[in-house]
């Protein structure tokens, strides 16, 4: 099976080419140090994450994809008399609205083995819906007179739909779609034009932040057995890493191992001493470690309990 997989890796590789894009958003996404600046990834830290990746495939694969790049792309495009509803708040600098959004899995099981089983939430965790009003008055209010959706990428149609079919419903019509990344190679949604910087295939596109514990804005999101809300590292099991981050299955446990020698890297050498209660992300690990743990010896004890 192993020699299957050598092979499989082999011709997406060299034959179609394809890279494993990251999206580089970890500083905007980590706990705050102990000074409250936002902290400044060391280049070692990213280099280490290419290089386990790139093991992990046998190939240099890896594309890292800045978050400065992706706002030059949407600034270049902007015009004065667009009204722009932006889905990531890390990507454009100015929109008329910020449309929070986030994929919200009914509980850890569903992530790996039951993947339609979420529901589209605002990043508070409160229904989508609740934001329609002041959307809508704010257009009203508005002068401008297109209206521009704009994200990071296209990965699968899913969200975006759910989204789209949620602002037609309510009478928000959108005239086109800019994103930075777009692996779905198509041009267009519900007749919607799709504006793209890069357009393509890919084995892969994760943000940064899914494969460090602690970080905010997981994809990953889901309710523990308490209704906490939760966010699930893509280095917290093989399983994970090889459903959800496409890294090869035979190499799984070995990236997982890697990756949280890099966590306890980040963690050992620049942040203050974080505990387990203080990541409240984190909670759904209160039910297998004291909630006093710091958060060094729980990523030890969770590399050693990996499976």
């Amino acid at each position: 099976m192993g020699s299957f997989f050598l092979l499989l890796n082999f011709l997406l590789l060299n034959y179609f080419k394809m890279k494993y894009y990251i999206t580089w958003d970890l500083e905007k996404t980590v706990p705050l140090n102990t000074d409250n600046k936002i902290y400044k990834v060391d280049e070692y830290i990213r280099k280490e994450l290419i290089d386990t990746i790139n093991n992990s495939f046998g190939e240099k694969i890896t594309k890292f994809i800045p978050y400065y790049e992706i706002k030059w792309f949407f600034e270049e495009k902007a015009n004065p008399d667009e009204f722009i509803i932006s889905l990531d708040d890390g990507i454009y600098s100015n929109p008329d609205f910020n449309f929070s959004s986030t994929r919200m899995y009914k509980d850890k099981n569903s992530i790996l083995n039951n993947p339609k089983n979420y529901k589209i939430l605002q990043r508070n965790w409160k229904n989508l819906n609740e934001q329609l009003p002041k959307l809508k008055s704010i257009m009203k209010e508005s002068w401008k007179n297109k209206v521009v959706l704009v994200d990071d990428g296209i990965f699968s149609w899913d969200t975006l739909n759910d989204i789209l079919n949620i602002l037609k419903k309510n009478n928000v019509k959108i005239d086109e779609i800019r994103v930075a990344l777009n692996f779905s190679w198509n041009d267009s949604i519900n007749w919607i034009k799709i504006t793209s910087m890069f357009k393509g295939n890919c084995i892969e596109w994760i943000d940064e932040r899914d494969f460090f514990y602690g970080t905010k804005n997981w994809w990953a999101s889901f309710f523990n057995t308490k209704w906490k809300i939760n966010w699930l590292p893509y280095i917290s099991s093989s399983e994970i890493a090889s459903k959800k981050a496409s890294i090869p299955e035979y190499n799984s446990k070995k990236f997982c191992e890697k990756m949280i020698w890099v966590n306890i890297d980040l963690y050992q050498e620049t942040w203050k001493k974080f505990k387990l209660e203080d990541i409240k992300r984190l909670s759904y690990l209160e039910e297998i470690y004291n909630p006093q743990i710091e958060l060094v010896e729980l990523l030890k004890m969770e590399q050693k309990n990996l499976s």
